[in-house]
C-alpha cells in the first residue's frame, strides 16, 4: 500500500510522455502534409483537408496536456474533453467526405478512429485521475458508519428545530 503514490506517479509521467510523443508525432505527420514537407501530401494520397486540421489542431493540445501531466495540473482534463469534440468535428467531417463519394485512403479512417478513440481515453483517464469528486470521510468512519452518523444528526436537527419552534 506504501508504493501506491509512487505507482500513481509513474503512470501519470508515463501517460504524458505518451501525450507529448503523439503530440510531436502528430504535429510532423500533419504538417508534412499540409505544408508538403519532405513529399508528405504525395505520400498521403486522398487526404481529407478539415480532418487534417482537426488533427493539427489537436496536436497542439496532445504537447500542452502532456506537459499538464507532469505537472499535475487539472487543466488538463478540460483541454482534452475539448480536444476530443474537435477530433469527433474531424470524424464527422471524414464521414461526410466518404459519403459524398469522395476519395479516401482506407488508413485514414482507422487513423482518424484510433485518434478520436485515444484523445477520448485520455480525457477520461485525465478526469479520473485529476478531478473526479473524492469523498473523504472523517476519522474512524467508513461510507455505511458515516451515512448512519449523518441521519442521527439529522434526527437530532429536526427535534432541536422542533423544540424551539414550539
Amino acid at each position: 500500500m506504501k508504493n501506491l503514490p509512487f505507482i500513481k506517479d509513474l503512470v501519470i509521467y508515463a501517460l504524458g510522455g505518451i501525450l507529448i510523443v503523439s503530440g510531436v508525432y502528430t504535429f510532423y505527420s500533419t504538417t508534412s502534409i499540409l505544408f508538403d514537407w519532405f513529399g508528405g501530401r504525395a505520400k498521403a494520397g486522398n487526404y481529407v483537408r478539415l480532418a487534417l486540421i482537426a488533427s493539427f489542431i489537436c496536436c497542439f493540445f496532445y504537447l500542452v496536456c502532456g506537459v499538464l501531466f507532469f505537472l499535475k495540473n487539472k487543466l488538463a482534463t478540460p483541454l482534452l474533453f475539448i480536444a476530443t469534440i474537435i477530433m469527433f468535428i474531424g470524424y464527422i467531417a471524414m464521414l461526410f467526405h466518404i459519403k459524398n463519394g469522395n476519395a479516401i485512403e482506407l488508413h485514414t479512417i482507422a487513423e482518424m478512429l484510433i485518434r478520436t478513440t485515444g484523445t477520448m481515453l485520455y480525457a477520461g483517464a485525465s478526469w479520473y485521475i485529476f478531478t473526479r469528486t473524492r469523498i473523504v470521510y472523517p476519522p474512524g468512519h467508513n461510507a455505511k458508519t458515516f451515512r448512519k452518523l449523518m441521519k442521527e444528526y439529522s434526527k437530532k436537527e429536526l427535534r432541536q428545530r422542533s423544540g424551539t419552534s414550539a
